[in-house]
Order: C-alpha cells, then structure tokens, then sequence
C-alpha cells in the first residue's frame, strides 16, 4: 500500500509498465474538464472510473482485495476515509468472484487513513482496503483507475 499526495506520484514510476501508464494519466489529466464515467486509458490494462458521491458510514463500506488489478484512489474533492491491513490478516467473508476480481474480507486491525482532495492511496492484492467512508457523510470527487498486473 502507497500512500501519498499527486505532487510525488512520479516517484513510483519503473514499478510496472501499466503503473507507468497510469502514473502519465493521472498527472497529465485536467479532471476539472473530465465529466464523471468510465474510461479505457490503455484497453483492460488501464481504465479508469470517475465519481462524484456521497460517502458512506463505517459499517456500510466493504473490506475487498484484487487478484488481478491494482488500484489507484485518488481524490479529486473532498475527503474520504479509507481503512488498510495485510490480505493476509484478515479472514475471507465473501468468496473470491473472478468475474469482478473482487473477494471481500473482514479485518479485526485496520489502519484508517483520512484521504483529502490531492491525496491517493495505491493498493496492490495483498492489501485488503475499505474506501468510500467517512466519519460524517460527505461529497467526494474520486478516480478509480483499475492496473492490470503484468
């Protein structure tokens, strides 16, 4: 798990291929001129998501891991919470779906993040993360960009 503000981003270049291309999207992006939705940056191997919602309370919010794909958070507006623990900590509680490439998870230890407007969290599959929270409902611009691994 990575978690840091977009003005270091460029530093976790080299990791992969598609990291790389997503790390270019990501800081080469006005998303001021972006409109909410789905988009394929690099077909399946990068695509992102753009939304603008309403957080979710603790006990709302879904702990998941991804076998395929690495997840890049980042918000846009706003401020969520988003909780992190090792995959390998925590017990299966819905299976492993490989049509959605997500297995959900409950975790008795979780480190809580507070993920402000500029700030993004990296999640690779051996990080289980509960996203999309917060401790008062709040307004959140977010992109979910969604890495193949290769």
């Amino acid at each position: 798990m990575i978690f840091d503000k977009i003005d270091n981003l460029s530093t976790y270049r080299g990791i992969s291929k598609n990291l790389d291309t997503a790390i270019e999207y990501l800081l080469n992006t006005n998303f001021e001129k972006v409109a909410d939705g789905k988009y394929e940056v690099d077909g399946r191997e990068v695509h992102v998501t753009i939304s603008t919602y309403e957080t979710k309370v603790e006990a709302d919010a879904k702990t998941e891991t991804h076998d395929n794909y690495i997840d890049i958070q980042y918000i846009i507006e706003g401020e969520e919470c988003m909780k992190y623990a090792p995959k390998s900590e925590c017990l299966p509680l819905v299976p492993y779906n490989s049509d959605k490439d997500v297995e959900f998870f409950t975790c008795e230890e979780m480190l809580e993040l507070k993920v402000s407007a500029g700030k993004y969290a990296i999640f690779f599959p051996q990080d289980a993360h509960k996203p999309a929270y917060n401790h008062e409902t709040t307004k959140v611009r977010k992109v979910l960009v969604k890495i193949k691994i290769n």
